[in-house]
C-alpha cells in the first residue's frame, strides 16, 4: 500500500483547473513577471500551487514544467521541503498540516514499519502535548493516511530582540532537554518529531503589532534575502503566505522591492483577503484567482485525511464552505456542539437582548483563554457559525434552493428561526458579521471586536432590548 505521492506537482491540486492552466501557460511561454498575487478563500490550494509553480521555475530541466527528476526537483517532494532557492514564509499562528506517513518517513522509518510504529508515534505526540510544546491535540485515531495538524508554541521557538524576531536554535535545544531525560522509545521519537516540525518555523514570521517595528524588521529580513543571488539555478522564488497579515509598516517596507524586483528573483504573495493589501501592492503584481473547492471533493479528501465517515465528511465540507484547510482544522464534534448553542440562542430571543447576548458571546469566544490562537479561533468560529446560520435562515425564509443551505441537517430548525426575523434584519446582521470577521483578520483585540459587533447588532431596527455592560 502506497501512503504518499512519489511526485509533487500541479496534478495534486484539487478543482483549480483554470488557475493551474494559467500558470502552466506562463511556464510554457516563458513569460514570467517579477511579482504575483494568488487570491481566493483560505485553504483551497493557493500555497500548494505557488510551491508547484516555484518548483518548475527552479527546475534544472524544465519541459517547461518541473521534471521531478533533477536534483532541484528532488528537494521538493511535498509542501514540507527545504530548498536553497525557494523561501516560503508563513504565519506561525497557523498549524502545520503534515501527512502522518510523511512524518514517519522523514524521521527515518521504512514504509513497511509504519503501522508497527504508529502507536509509538501517537504516544510521542501525547508527550509533546503534555510538555505544552504542542498546543493542539492531534487526531489520535489510527490511520497512516491521516493528516496531522501541528501547532507548536511560537513563544518558545522564537526569540525577540531589539524589535527583531528569529528562530532560536539554542531555545529549541533547551526545550529538548526535558525530552532527552526520558529513556523510552516514545521520548526519542518525540524529540525527533519536535526537531523536525520546529524546523518548518525557520521560514515563518510572527505578525507584527502596529505599535512596534516587529513586522517591518521581518519584511526587511525577507527583502535582504531577495537581493541575494540564486544558490543553484537561474532564479530564486519567495512565497509569502497570508500576505494580508503584514502590518502597514511592513507592507511599506516591501513596496520598493515589488516595484523593482531583481531580475533573478520572483515574489509570490498568497492571500485570502486581497482587500486588506495596499492598492499599490495590487498594481505591482500579476493576479491569479482561485475558486472554492467543490464540496464533494472536500468531502472525499477529508474522509481519508481524517479517517471519518462519509456522512461526517460531507457535513464538514459544507460547514467549511469549500475550504480544505478549514475542514482539516475543524473539530466536528465541538463545532456541532457550539452550533447547537447558537441555535438555542437564536430560538430563545437572546439576539434581541444585547446584555444576555454579550455574556453568551464573551463566554463562547474564550473569555480568559491565555492562548492567543485558541481565543481568536473560538471567536472566529462563533462569527463563522453565526454567518452560516444567518445565511441559511435567509434562504429558508425566501424558500430558496435547499441545496445551497450549509447546515442542511438543521432544515426544520432553520425554517422555524426564519419566522422570528424580518428580511432586512437578517441582511443587516449578515453584513455586520461579515465586517466583524474581516476585523478579526487584522489581529484586533477579541473583546473589543465582540463589543463592536454587539453594538452594531443592537443598532439594527427592532433588535435591541438592552445594553452591553
Amino acid at each position: 500500500m502506497k501512503y504518499f505521492h512519489s511526485q509533487f506537482d500541479f496534478n495534486q491540486i484539487i478543482d483549480q483547473e483554470k488557475p493551474v492552466l494559467h500558470l502552466k501557460s506562463i511556464l510554457k511561454r516563458g513569460s514570467c513577471t517579477g511579482a504575483y498575487l494568488f487570491t481566493g478563500q483560505e485553504g483551497i490550494g493557493k500555497k500548494t500551487a505557488a510551491i508547484c509553480f516555484a518548483k518548475a521555475l527552479v527546475c534544472h530541466n524544465p519541459s517547461p514544467y518541473a521534471c521531478n527528476a533533477c536534483t532541484s526537483c528532488q528537494k521538493i517532494p511535498h509542501t514540507f521541503f527545504s530548498h536553497p532557492d525557494i523561501s516560503l514564509y508563513h504565519d506561525v499562528y497557523k498549524p502545520v498540516a503534515i501527512s502522518r506517513a510523511l512524518l514517519l518517513k522523514k524521521i527515518g522509518f521504512r514504509e513497511e514499519e509504519f503501522e508497527r510504529v504508529e502507536g509509538i508515534y501517537l504516544e510521542a505526540c501525547r508527550l509533546l502535548e503534555e510538555k505544552e510544546f504542542l498546543l493542539n491535540p492531534i487526531n489520535y485515531k489510527k490511520g497512516i493516511n491521516i493528516i496531522d495538524l501541528f501547532y507548536l508554541d511560537p513563544d518558545i521557538i522564537f526569540v525577540e530582540e531589539s524589535g527583531k524576531c528569529y528562530v532560536s536554535a539554542a531555545q529549541i535545544e533547551k526545550n529538548l532537554d526535558s525530552l532527552s531525560k526520558g529513556d523510552s522509545y516514545s521520548y526519542l521519537l518525540a524529540k525527533s518529531l519536535y526537531t523536525f516540525t520546529s524546523g518548518f518555523y525557520k521560514q515563518s514570521f510572527k505578525i507584527g503589532k502596529q505599535e512596534n517595528n516587529e513586522g517591518r524588521e521581518n519584511i526587511r529580513g525577507i527583502v535582504k534575502e531577495i537581493y541575494l543571488k540564486p544558490s543553484e539555478g537561474r532564479r530564486k522564488v519567495f512565497i509569502i503566505d497570508d500576505a494580508h497579515k503584514m502590518t502597514e509598516e511592513a507592507a511599506d517596507a516591501f513596496l520598493k522591492t515589488l516595484e523593482e524586483p531583481p531580475k533573478d528573483s520572483i515574489i509570490i504573495l498568497v492571500t485570502s483577503k486581497p482587500e486588506m493589501l495596499l492598492p499599490t501592492i495590487h498594481s505591482r503584481c500579476r493576479k491569479i484567482k482561485f475558486q472554492p473547492v467543490r464540496r464533494k471533493s472536500v468531502s472525499d479528501f477529508i474522509a481519508n485525511a481524517k479517517s471519518i465517515s462519509q456522512e461526517d465528511a460531507m457535513l464538514t465540507s459544507f460547514l467549511a464552505q469549500g475550504s480544505i484547510s478549514k475542514a482539516l482544522e475543524m473539530d466536528l464534534e465541538e463545532t456541532l456542539k457550539k452550533r447547537e448553542e447558537i441555535i438555542n440562542l437564536l430560538s430563545s430571543g437572546y439576539l434581541r437582548d444585547i446584555e444576555k447576548f454579550f455574556h453568551f458571546a464573551r463566554e463562547f469566544s474564550g473569555e480568559g483563554e491565555k492562548d492567543r490562537k485558541r481565543k481568536t479561533g473560538l471567536t472566529q468560529l462563533f462569527i463563522e457559525l453565526m454567518l452560516t446560520l444567518v445565511h441559511d435562515v435567509i434562504l429558508a425564509k425566501s424558500g430558496g434552493n435547499v441545496d445551497s443551505i450549509l447546515n442542511f441537517d438543521k432544515l426544520a430548525e432553520l425554517r422555524g428561526l426564519s419566522r422570528n426575523f424580518e428580511y432586512e434584519q437578517l441582511e443587516n446582521i449578515f453584513s455586520i458579521l461579515s465586517r466583524t470577521s474581516h476585523l478579526l483578520s487584522r489581529n484586533l483585540d477579541v473583546r473589543i471586536t465582540i463589543e463592536a459587533l454587539l453594538a452594531e447588532i443592537g443598532g439594527v431596527k427592532g433588535m435591541s432590548k438592552g445594553k452591553a455592560p
